[in-house]
């Protein structure tokens, strides 16, 4: 939560674009104070049976950046991620941060990606980048 307020602080608008369903995820990720979330949805029959899935992207994660910097005409953005399916985001980022990611992760990580193991990392750089 200080993470998010802190990025707050610094005028980022927040989105999260998750590869969850908005039906598992319920309302933890709106405790955090952050309304634009990106998830997948279940379609569910008459007895709350799941029948089908919305996955809400083609391509991947990205997708999401490029419609956002489109309407926000090419603002600085950074993405944050720790494994694979991140990647494409990661890389369409300002800056992409992965975050703690796994010995397998890291091997394949694009060596412009950001490597950190705790938020104060994103923080400091950011503060030093925006000053």
């Amino acid at each position: 939560m200080d993470f998010v307020k802190s990025l707050q602080k610094m005028h980022f608008d927040i989105y999260i674009v998750t590869d969850a369903f908005v039906e598992i995820i319920g309302d933890n990720v709106k405790n955090l104070g952050i309304c634009n979330i990106y998830p997948n949805h279940f379609i569910c029959d008459e007895s709350g049976y799941i029948t089908d899935a919305i996955y809400m992207r083609e391509k991947g994660k990205y997708e999401v950046l490029e419609q956002i910097l489109k309407e926000k005409r090419n603002a600085y953005s950074i993405a944050i991620g720790d494994t694979f399916n991140d990647f494409t985001m990661l890389d369409y980022a300002d800056d992409g941060f992965l975050f703690n990611p796994s010995p397998q992760a890291l091997l394949m990580a694009f060596p412009n990606f950001r490597v950190v193991r705790n938020y104060d990392q994103i923080t400091e750089y950011l503060k030093g980048k925006l000053e």
